[in-house]
């Protein structure tokens, strides 16, 4: 299924600023030849390495679109389906109109036209409190967020990082559903720092990239 439009991040874009314009070149046509045509790019170098950390979340935004037209195409078939039923419903809703009115006015001449309304106390109610439903972030709102915490391209990396680790667990923190991803972007970044995987860790974002174009 070919695709006419990709979703573009200005974190790509900022990370992909510091490079020199050839190598720019290169990750920008490997971007949207992979996500438009889904080819593989030929890459080597600093080239691969950004490539590498920006490739889950192309996949991620693929996986959304093949899902969107799925449920366009459910959608459609279910109101060429519903129609007939609504048809026949009216006709039922009809049906019952006209028996509940001969019922009832019946009734109300057994009656005399009078009914008791049975008293509802207050105690009987309960409040009904909205449950808000949660919404994944978009990797530019985890960057952001990230960013207050760590140097810009250590916020772009983690966050490709978080976004492809709870999509592919289905954002869940331990076996229950997230509640707050911004609270689970924050333990990230603590055990990030606490755990370094027993790699040197880099401190400026210019010691990042030079290291990043040796790798």
């Amino acid at each position: 299924m070919k695709r006419d439009s990709v979703i573009f991040y200005r974190s790509f874009f900022e990370s992909i600023q510091t490079l020199d314009l050839e190598i720019q070149a290169e990750v920008y046509n490997a971007i949207f030849n992979y996500s438009l045509n889904h080819l593989e790019p030929d890459l080597t170098g600093v080239s691969l390495g950004l490539f590498i950390l920006i490739k889950p979340q192309l996949d991620a935004n693929h996986q959304r679109f093949i899902n969107g037209n799925k449920q366009k195409n459910k959608r459609n078939r279910s109101e060429t389906e519903a129609k007939p039923n609504q048809k026949k419903s009216k006709r039922q809703a009809n049906a019952n109109v006209n028996a509940n009115v001969n019922v009832n006015v019946n009734d109300n001449e057994n009656i005399g036209l009078t009914s008791s309304v049975p008293e509802i106390h207050p105690s009987n109610y309960k409040p009904v409190l909205e449950k808000k439903n949660f919404a994944p972030p978009e990797i530019d709102d985890v960057v952001q967020v990230m960013s207050e915490k760590l140097d810009d391209f250590t916020a772009m990396a983690q966050a490709i990082l978080f976004m492809n680790y709870y999509e592919s667990n289905g954002w869940k923190v331990g076996k229950n559903k997230m509640q707050n991803w911004k609270a689970a972007a924050a333990g990230w970044i603590t055990r990030m720092k606490q755990y370094d995987n027993g790699k040197q860790k880099l401190g400026t974002s210019a010691a990042r990239m030079e290291a990043l174009r040796n790798w």
